[in-house]
């Protein structure tokens, strides 16, 4: 096992530089040269190498007769018994010592930096295609949205409308048809069926669903249910313009729109009402709100924009 006489660490691999006199064996860097200059080593210069110990034996070269005798300086007190003895410093403790080069040590530092910003860039990254998926999902959603939508497009929703086990649900849809002063045909009306509760606990009738021959003949409808609510506010659409007896009960007409749409149309409108605007209405499916008498409507798409109601 090859032990590296500068530090106490084993060498590992052919990165070591060996002595021709001692056969001690360094690490490249506890000898503080690099790795770039120990790779232009030739192998004479390897064999021919002498560690620090074995040159620090050889004796100095040269004539030294005329070297000056160094004189003891006025700081300096050396007891008259000493005056023959030579006083050596103590050698240093090396046997801890890691011996890492500078260079070393900016490789590590750099090897750490590249990890951190490696790790902040992925993350980075992550969030960016996070973000980019969402808005992609968010996109998809409202244009699947609008397809649904058009395709209800020649239908209407009425409201409250109380149910009776013998009903007869195209002769509602013609007197109320009529109370609005918009007549219907018996070919304008395709169907009309009762649909399914949203929340089977709701105290409320099923709604009646009204599918029109065209779209053209649909909007006239809730224009006509619109003006004659705007027309009559003290007696809006109610039971008795259907014919039904007892206490009036308020009778709503309103776009067939998406399960998704109605339940972000129940949500606006209660936001709608925390915030303070006055008006929030449907049309061709889009939800809209608007704050006051002259300032503009907003197109509500999803809850992202309820949340940018102010």
């Amino acid at each position: 096992m090859n032990r590296c006489a500068g530090c106490p660490n084993v060498i590992k691999g052919v990165s070591l530089m060996q002595c021709c006199r001692c056969s001690d064996k360094y690490h490249h860097t506890c000898l503080n040269i690099s790795k770039e200059k120990f790779i232009t080593f030739t192998r004479d210069i390897k064999d021919s190498w002498i560690c620090p110990s074995c040159r620090s034996k050889e004796p100095k070269s040269g004539d030294n007769s005329n070297t000056p005798v160094r004189t003891h300086t006025a700081n300096t007190t050396v007891s008259p018994q000493y005056d023959n003895v030579t006083l050596r410093v103590k050698p240093r403790n090396t046997s801890n010592c890691g011996c890492v080069s500078a260079e070393t040590i900016r490789d590590i530092i750099r090897e750490e930096l590249d990890k951190k910003f490696c790790s902040q860039i992925n993350d980075i990254q992550v969030k960016l295609d996070i973000a980019e998926i969402n808005s992609s999902n968010r996109d998809l959603k409202v244009r699947l949205n609008q397809v649904e939508q058009i395709s209800r497009s020649n239908n209407i929703e009425l409201q409250c409308v109380p149910e009776n086990k013998n009903e007869n649900l195209y002769s509602i849809v013609q007197q109320l048809s009529k109370t609005i002063k918009c007549p219907l045909s018996d070919s304008d009306v395709h169907y009309c069926t009762r649909i399914a509760k949203q929340n089977n606990n709701s105290p409320r009738p099923r709604a009646i669903l009204v599918k029109f021959s065209n779209r053209r003949l649909r909007d006239t409808f809730l224009a006509n249910a619109i003006k004659f609510n705007k027309n009559n506010p003290s007696n809006r659409l109610n039971t008795s313009h259907l014919g039904y007896g007892g206490d009036k009960k308020s009778v709503f007409v309103s776009e067939h729109l998406t399960l998704d749409a109605k339940q972000l149309h129940l949500k606006t409108r209660q936001r709608a009402r925390e915030l303070n605007y006055r008006y929030c209405w449907t049309r061709d499916g889009k939800i809209l709100v608007r704050k006051s008498d002259t300032s503009n409507f907003i197109h509500i798409k999803d809850s992202l924009d309820l949340e940018k109601l102010t």
